[in-house]
């Protein structure tokens, strides 16, 4: 072009500030303005089609990608208004229409949290949207959906609300119910305009929780591998490791790490110090005497906090504590003279044995495991059930138990109680027949078997009601006396 020389253009169809919804293709036809001097006269000619014929235009395809003149695609980033440019003047300008998702407000992370053994979300996700009503289009439907890293949407909710500045929360639950696993998700704005699905490209969403590896003790089946501890005699420290579950690499030197005693267990249960990285916890349980059991159960929580580029914090907290079990094995450290026990020694049987006094003596002891958690007890290891049988068998005459297992403090609680009781370890139980040959009858049947068996009672006729006391055996013991001249009140067997 010479200086006498100057182009100009504009599109001449569609009209100016034309609608388009958000991945419609469209074409714009262009004028070309020509103005020249020819001999010192000013002339102006206008073109609109080539050689052949054809008009001169241009495509453009409105998301998710427009094109520069090298035919590349450039992303589109959003709905909203555009205008064309040549030379620093606005040649077209035209509405793209569509949800627009707010991706820098819009919360990045979600902390998923276990304080009971089940996980939940302390914090929703809040997403931001703006989907504008404007002239010449319909909107029929809008939805928020959230897919996983194969693009499969796992949750969804219809119906959300059109307008700017609006916002949703997800909750990091699934269609089932669940909480979603930790990792990267996508969430989006779904609308119709116009009879067109409009989504949005998805806002990265990132679920984290924290992971503790902590000692976990094995049961017979059904029961499951769980998170166990107890504070020992000797208060050795555990030590746990932890991770934040879910946040890649390369961001995991944005979280920091909180561990302590659960503020809410109303118990003191020790210290907790954190080392690392990786992280790592040392506990150091130091809970007060409880010689006559604990009111709860000891627990800590430990806490990972992510800040995002906002500075807004995000939490995933985990609760370690101890389950109905280990409140029981924690009887067996806390009062003296019990014995160490392992999760093993313990099952759960329901209904637990064909003799109900095996497991609820004295009324402490009902009320502390017949509630809703279920019924721990020691049976299995030591045969319990199995050995009242076998006498029930040899005996033929009807066995009443009236004590069996005691935890310790509802032996602690029982009157004449020993605190070496073999009742506390399931290797004991009481009867009574009540009569004084049923008594007799059961103990000459469990000695016959090997068992350790005593019998109590008193002389008949005795103002005093004295008990009849074996120097031998240091024992109020009566095997040698027939049952009309000793009343035998009941009976004991432990091996």
């Amino acid at each position: 072009m010479t200086a006498s020389e100057k182009y100009e253009f504009e599109v001449y169809d569609p009209e100016q500030g034309k609608v388009f919804i958000w991945g419609d293709k469209f074409y714009a036809k262009i004028k070309i303005k020509l103005t020249y001097k020819q001999d010192g006269i000013e002339k102006i000619k206008v073109f609109d089609q080539d050689a052949a014929g054809s008009p001169f235009q241009m495509g453009i395809q409105t998301g998710p990608y427009i094109y520069d003149d090298t035919g590349d695609p450039i992303p589109w980033n959003n709905p909203g208004f555009y205008h064309i440019t040549y030379d620093g003047q606005s040649i077209f300008n035209f509405y793209v229409w569509g949800p627009v998702l707010d991706y820098s407000n819009s919360d990045k992370y979600i902390g998923i949290s276990r304080i009971n053994a089940v996980d939940s979300a302390d914090q929703p996700v809040i997403i931001r949207y703006s989907i504008k009503e404007m002239e010449g289009v319909t909107i029929t439907s809008a939805k928020i959906q959230v897919c996983d890293k194969n693009e499969s949407v796992i949750w969804e909710i219809d119906n959300i609300p059109i307008g700017d500045n609006q916002q949703r929360e997800w909750n990091g639950g699934k269609w089932s119910g669940e909480i979603a696993l930790p990792g990267e998700y996508g969430i989006r704005i779904v609308s119709v305009g116009n009879g067109k699905e409009v989504p949005t490209e998805p806002h990265r969403v990132i679920v984290f929780k924290v992971d503790i590896e902590t000692p976990c003790e094995r049961l017979d089946p059904p029961y499951k591998c769980v998170d166990s501890f107890i504070a020992r005699r000797d208060r050795i420290g555990d030590t746990l490791w932890a991770k934040p579950d879910g946040i890649p690499l390369e961001l995991r030197s944005r979280v920091t790490w909180e561990c302590g005693d659960d503020p809410t267990d109303s118990i003191a249960s020790g210290t907790c110090k954190i080392k690392g990285p990786p992280a790592y916890f040392i506990f150091d349980p130091a809970p007060p005497p409880a010689l006559q059991g604990r009111t709860g159960p000891l627990a800590y929580i430990v806490k990972a906090t992510i800040r995002d580029d906002n500075n807004k914090s995000y939490e995933s907290r985990y609760r370690i504590w101890q389950d109905k079990l280990d409140e029981l094995r924690q009887e067996y450290e806390d009062m003296p003279e019990r014995v160490t026990q392992p999760r093993t020694n313990f099952d759960q049987d329901q209904p637990a044995t064909a003799y109900a006094r095996l497991l609820d003596p004295p009324d402490i002891e009902y009320n502390r495991h017949n509630d809703n958690n279920g019924n721990w007890h020691i049976l299995r290891l030591n045969n319990l059930n199995q050995r009242a049988t076998d006498l029930d068998g040899r005996y033929a005459g009807n066995l009443r138990v009236t004590s069996g297992y005691r935890c310790p403090i509802a032996n602690s609680q029982t009157s004449g109680n020993e605190p070496t009781s073999r009742h506390q370890y399931g290797r004991a139980f009481d009867f009574n027949q009540q009569s004084d040959e049923g008594n007799y009858g059961v103990w000459i049947e469990a000695d016959k078997m090997g068992l350790d068996a005593i019998l109590y009672g008193r002389i008949q006729n005795s103002t005093n009601e004295r008990r009849v006391y074996d120097y031998e055996l240091h024992q109020y013991v009566y095997p040698n006396m027939p049952p009309d001249i000793v009343q035998y009140t009941h009976g004991h067997a432990e091996w």
